[in-house]
């Protein structure tokens, strides 16, 4: 769509500048964003660490995708709380 990176970083400025004047918060910034939709995909959504493909992450071991998202230990509880369910 962008036929120059200038073009991208200028829409996703733009952006950026609207979805702070929208949401009144100031903190937010461009990684801010990548990170919540990590984190949202994967602990909400339960979506696989494949995500990393949608954040343009090329490692196959996933260590920069672990950065962005956060630790969600009720997905570790449930899926031991089901398993005892279903073993005994």
């Amino acid at each position: 769509m962008y036929k120059f990176y200038e073009g991208l970083d200028s829409a996703l400025s733009s952006g950026m500048i609207k979805l702070r004047e929208i949401t009144e918060i100031p903190e937010i910034t461009f990684y801010w964003t990548r990170h919540t939709f990590a984190k949202t995909a994967c602990n909400n959504c339960r979506m696989s660490k494949d995500v990393a493909l949608a954040l343009n992450h090329i490692d196959e071991g996933h260590r920069t995708t672990d950065i962005y998202i956060a630790k969600d230990w009720r997905i570790v509880d449930e899926v031991q709380v089901v398993g005892l369910l279903v073993y005994k």
